[in-house]
């Protein structure tokens, strides 16, 4: 039988749990595609004229609103954060491993040698239009920059085995 103690320690950490998540998820809403602003729309179908729309969400983080239009471009995926005024933020494009450039698989082999890249992006910021690319080797998603650099890594630690760099690396 439950003490009223730990009944009221179980509640709390529920209610706890379900505040929190709530809070952590108020700034991003998924919306019909019919009611992004026209700006938003117009920037995405002019920048992918023949693309399928197939979701979009706004998300409010530090008082900034952004829209995020997911699209279907030759059957590859393709997110796009947008300014309420049209303006395109950023661009993640779904790739080959094989359309990589040459420098990020050359790095990528050599920090993870024998390991399959599983998913690869091409991001392209809309200020600067720098790229980047963000991979998935194994456990690990490693962002390079585009003459190869390794600029960010985070592993999973669930499954280090599947994804250890070369050792001096």
């Amino acid at each position: 039988m439950m003490t009223r103690f730990a009944r009221w320690t179980a509640l709390s950490g529920l209610v706890g749990s379900l505040v929190l998540g709530a809070v952590a998820g108020a700034d991003e809403e998924s919306i019909p595609v019919d009611k992004l602003p026209a700006a938003v729309l117009k920037a995405a179908k002019a920048k992918f004229p023949k693309a399928k729309i197939d979701e979009a969400a706004k998300e409010v983080e530090d008082g900034v609103t952004t829209y995020e239009v997911s699209l279907k471009v030759e059957g590859h995926s393709v997110d796009l954060a947008i300014k309420p005024d049209g303006t395109i933020v950023e661009i993640e494009k779904e790739i080959a491993a094989d359309a990589l450039p040459e420098a990020v698989k050359k790095t990528l082999a050599a920090k993870y040698p024998n390991v399959k890249i599983k998913k690869a992006e091409e991001i392209t910021k809309g200020g600067d239009g720098s790229v980047s690319y963000e991979v998935v080797v194994g456990s690990a998603e490693v962002v390079l920059d585009a003459k190869g650099k390794i600029v960010k890594t985070e592993e999973d630690e669930d499954d280090e085995k599947e994804a250890k760099p070369a050792k001096g690396k």
